[in-house]
């Protein structure tokens, strides 16, 4: 009993210290650290076997728990390489890392609310830009809400079967982070967490209703909505489908964010000069932060 108390201290400190470092509240950070120094506990040895990024941490970390999953949750980076591990068993680094997480650890911290990331097909655009932002986001928030969107109804199930299993599966997700799935929402296209966060897929052209991103009653990080390829490349040429994408944004998905301050995360190749990304750089040249990233990278600065 006194075990199983420890560690629900240590991890009631861990998300209150999380959410306090992405709202920059000093005073609360100072709090839940002190805490977390106090509840700390080690990695089972035998888990971070099984992960052989994780287990280069843990001998930086001497196995705390509360240093390896605090760099993990506040680096986009490390936790590309902490989930990769978890299901390819390896990482293989690309010349645009740098850029493509360091612009990801921007919305996580508050700096950047609309992002468009241009991206070839092939350079693991949904691993990166929604399994790995996902699953970083419940170990941030666990009542994170998140919209994932994207024209293929079986790739937006697919995703949200891969995230709901690490979840479910990864020892060391569960060990690092204290996440559970609850298990009468047990579907691809919606599931809960039992902390209170939701996940839902959707295709783009479904229906939506009922469902907001983020959490309007907590302050700081809460979620997101991610749309990752909103039309279909063989649609591209046509100029009723392109429009159907862009009204779908005006009148349906901008509409499903609990707050103004809930990031909006757009991940798509370029497909037309008059495409999705020309729509949103067009009606609002202010407001989106516009990340391309080039299918051939001679060097990176």
């Amino acid at each position: 009993a006194d075990a199983i108390s420890l560690n629900d201290k240590y991890f009631y400190a861990k998300k209150n210290y999380a959410t306090a470092v992405i709202s920059s509240n000093k005073q609360k950070e100072i709090k839940y650290l002190k805490q977390l120094i106090k509840y700390g506990i080690k990695l089972d040895k035998n888990i971070v076997e099984e992960n052989e990024y994780i287990k280069e941490l843990a001998e930086r970390y001497d196995y705390d728990k509360f240093k390896i999953a605090n760099y993990l949750v506040n680096n986009h980076n490390a936790f590309t390489k902490f989930i990769a591990y978890e299901l390819e068993g390896n990482y293989i680094e690309t010349p645009f890392d740098d850029v493509f997480n360091q612009t990801i650890d921007k919305v996580f911290k508050g700096e950047i609310k609309r992002l468009i990331i241009n991206i070839p097909m092939g350079y693991g655009k949904t691993f990166r830009g929604v399994i790995v932002s996902s699953l970083r986001a419940y170990a941030i928030e666990s009542r994170s809400k998140i919209l994932h969107i994207s024209y293929n109804d079986s790739l937006v199930k697919l995703n949200s079967s891969i995230i709901r299993d690490i979840i479910i599966n990864s020892a060391l997700y569960k060990e690092l982070f204290n996440i559970n799935i609850i298990d009468d929402t047990n579907t691809k296209a919606i599931w809960k967490t039992n902390q209170g966060g939701i996940f839902k897929a959707s295709a783009s052209g479904a229906g939506i209703t009922g469902f907001r991103a983020g959490n309007i009653n907590i302050s700081g990080f809460s979620g997101f909505m991610v749309i990752d390829d909103p039309l279909k490349p063989d649609d591209a040429l046509s100029n009723t489908k392109r429009e159907f994408i862009n009204n779908r944004f005006e009148n349906v998905f901008k509409s499903r964010i609990a707050t103004e301050d809930i990031p909006i995360i757009v991940i798509m190749q370029r497909l037309h000069t008059k495409d999705f990304t020309n729509h949103l750089l067009t009606k609002y040249p202010s407001t989106w932060y516009l990340l391309k990233i080039p299918a051939l990278i001679d060097e990176v600065k």
